[in-house]
């Protein structure tokens, strides 16, 4: 984020986003209250995970998607279903148990699928780099996905760089006990 000095004191400054798991997206929502306008970079950002264990990836990821639900809580409910392969089995299991929902939940499986590869193809396809060689981890990372999703629903804890917060329904968030 970049913004001019007398915007963000006018807004409140840092302190008024220090307390602020999605903190980002709270001084956005600050400076748009000012009536000032938002403008997106037309810089294409790249993100390196650059964890060191799995423990502190899922940590990670649990702590994102805490944000996405504080943030959007009503939204946050359904982003379970851009999670392709634990609804394919889903789907699959369904199919086993009824064949005859084949012909309807086929299509929609394939339809998923596609569009799970087509989210992960179109940034390569945006900056002409295309190695399709880590697509087989799309799997892995829908389970991660899902697996983060699951616990972030359930929890209103997040660790943060080795400190662990209480987060409050709006996003605020307090020092654990």
């Amino acid at each position: 984020m970049g913004l001019r000095r007398d915007t963000l004191e006018t807004a409140g400054g840092l302190q008024a986003v220090v307390n602020q798991l999605a903190d980002d997206f709270k001084l956005g929502e600050l400076v748009r209250r000012l009536g000032l306008r938002i403008v997106l970079s037309h810089y294409i950002p790249e993100t390196v995970q650059e964890e060191r264990s799995a423990s502190a990836l899922i940590t990670h990821e649990v702590r994102w998607m805490r944000t996405i639900r504080a943030v959007a809580p009503g939204a946050y409910r359904f982003l379970f279903l851009s999670f392709t392969l634990p609804l394919q089995a889903a789907g699959f299991t369904l199919i086993a148990a009824d064949p005859g929902l084949a012909i309807h939940l086929l299509p929609l499986l394939w339809a998923a699928l596609l569009c799970r590869v087509g989210v992960s193809l179109a940034p390569r396809l945006a900056q002409r780099r295309i190695p399709l060689s880590d697509l087989c981890l799309l799997p892995v990372r829908d389970l991660l996905l899902f697996w983060a999703w699951s616990c972030a629903l359930f929890t209103s804890r997040v660790s943060w760089r080795g400190s662990e917060f209480e987060v409050g329904i709006r996003g605020v968030m307090r020092g654990s006990v």
